[in-house]
Formats: structure tokens, C-alpha cells, sequence
């Protein structure tokens, strides 16, 4: 299903599925609730974050 969502998303066009494939172990499904906060404004990165799914994320700085 992750490979499929990151298959139709323009940012991995040209990626084969071989290193999408090898990009999931390291992924992590995170399910959130309204109003949950993803990361704040500040945080230092730490990875990178594809949003899957309904709703609409805020931008609250």
C-alpha cells in the first residue's frame, strides 16, 4: 500500500520500485487524529514526512 501512495506521487517519478522497496524498512506509519501536532515550528528534522490520506494539515506557527 506505502509503495503504491509513494508510486503516484510526482516527488519519486523516476525512482524505481527496487528503491522505493529499500526505502520502506525505514519508514514508519503514523496514524493522526484532528489536532494532532506532526512537528513544530523550530524542531530540528528528522526524516521525511508523505501525507497519506483525508483531511487537510494545518500550518500553525
Amino acid at each position: 500500500m506505502v509503495l503504491q501512495a509513494l508510486r503516484q506521487m510526482h516527488t519519486f517519478d523516476g525512482v524505481s520500485d527496487a528503491d522505493l522497496l529499500a526505502l520502506l524498512p525505514a519508514a514508519e506509519e503514523l496514524a493522526l487524529e484532528a489536532d494532532d501536532i506532526l512537528f513544530a515550528e523550530g524542531d530540528p528534522a528528522s526524516g521525511l514526512y508523505v501525507l497519506l490520506g483525508r483531511g487537510t494539515p494545518k500550518s500553525i506557527n
